[in-house]
């Protein structure tokens, strides 16, 4: 407005208080102010990626190799990790055969399955590879993601998780997403923006392209030619934050981890445990409600990499870095207020930390694996 309306206003309840705040409301302020730095760490990216100026970034576009023509066919093949496998993953494997192309299953060393599940996943059209022992999910994909592009060529790499599943639409979908941005180079990967019908986070990418902030490796296509650029999966983090590991070593690549948001994967979430508080089993009215378990040497894995991975990456993705963490600080806080064995999550987490900063990776000691046993 021309024209001051205003000469001198006082404000009296909302200046800055003359005593201290509580402890509750300080660490809230603080929670808001690092979400809206996230927020502008990523309208900043986004705003770099619009003006393809950045020298940071846009030196990698020539190097991404270009996928098929738009509307071109494209070979597809599928990649999944077993470890005694359930009896209904035959009849999903015969479906995606049909539906999409080759499947290749690895067994990573399975000793509770019987040869008979080996035998109907061969029925099924998939080929069947088996490890001596199990050497972890990163090294088992990477065997299945080296024989199919040996073997069937194929321009994208789908890997699948055991116990997931995806309809028959799900790569029409996903490569419809792929054709609408426009700039199929620099699409890396390309993610269900779904899981389980639950919307998955997302971050700004460049061109007001949408990411998932951290596609997990079930349901995701991988360009396969991006092997070659950036490498295959860390195979010393064994299990755990494999895939997040390698979106981040993506990115700083200079590919686009695309979200398609018809893309929706049914995926299980891992063990439910009752959700008790102080004696008390939580429930909102008639359902009770669970927490996500993982068992200790599992949290140990998870602590290890998900540390060591933001250490890397931190420099070159603050913001993802930031909410990645967040994320597992949460995770956290629910496994130790409400889960079983806090005794042994905290063990778990105290020896995760330390090997973290000290760089140990690989497989955890037999000792600790014993020490984080639950009692029967």
């Amino acid at each position: 407005m021309e024209a001051d309306t205003v000469w001198h206003r006082l404000h009296d309840r909302n200046l800055t208080p003359q005593k201290p705040r509580a402890l509750a409301k300080i660490l809230r302020a603080r929670v808001r102010l690092l979400g809206e730095l996230a927020v502008l760490g990523s309208r900043l990216a986004d705003r770099r990626g619009n003006q393809l100026t950045a020298p940071e970034r846009d030196p990698h576009l020539s190097d991404v190799p270009g996928g098929p023509e738009h509307g071109a066919q494209r070979r597809v093949a599928i990649v999944l990790s077993a470890f005694n496998p359930p009896d209904d993953l035959p009849a999903r494997v015969r479906d995606w055969t049909r539906w999409f192309g080759p499947v290749v299953v690895v067994d990573d060393g399975s000793p509770n399955a019987g040869p008979s599940v080996w035998a109907r996943l061969e029925e099924a059209g998939a080929t069947v590879l088996h490890n001596p022992r199990n050497m972890g999910i990163a090294h088992a994909l990477n065997v299945g993601i080296t024989h199919a592009r040996h073997t069937s060529h194929p321009d994208w790499v789908l890997t699948m998780d055991q116990d997931s599943a995806m309809d028959r639409d799900y790569l029409r979908h996903a490569f419809e997403a792929l054709d609408a941005t426009g700039e199929p180079r620099r699409i890396g990967m390309i993610a269900a923006a779904t899981q389980n019908g639950v919307a998955l986070k997302t971050m700004a990418g460049p061109r007001g392209i949408t990411e998932v902030l951290d596609p997990m490796q079930s349901g995701t296509l991988m360009r396969a030619d991006m092997f070659d650029d950036i490498g295959y999966l860390r195979e010393d983090y064994f299990i755990d934050s494999v895939d997040s590991e390698f979106n981040a070593r993506a990115r700083n690549h200079g590919y686009v981890l695309l979200a398609a948001p018809q893309c929706d994967l049914t995926h299980s979430l891992g063990a439910g445990r009752p959700m008790v508080i102080f004696g008390w089993r939580a429930h909102i009215g008639a359902k009770k409600l669970t927490v996500i378990y993982h068992a200790p040497f599992r949290v140990y894995y998870i602590t290890r990499n998900n540390i060591y991975t933001a250490t890397k990456y931190m420099w070159r993705q603050p913001v993802w870095v930031a909410r990645r963490m967040y994320m597992e600080l949460q995770s956290h806080v629910v496994r130790f207020a409400f889960g079983p064995n806090r005794r042994l999550l905290f063990i778990a987490m105290a020896h995760g930390v330390g090997d973290a900063l000290l760089h140990r990776t690989g497989p955890i000691p037999d000792s600790l694996a014993s020490r984080l046993r639950p009692p029967r």
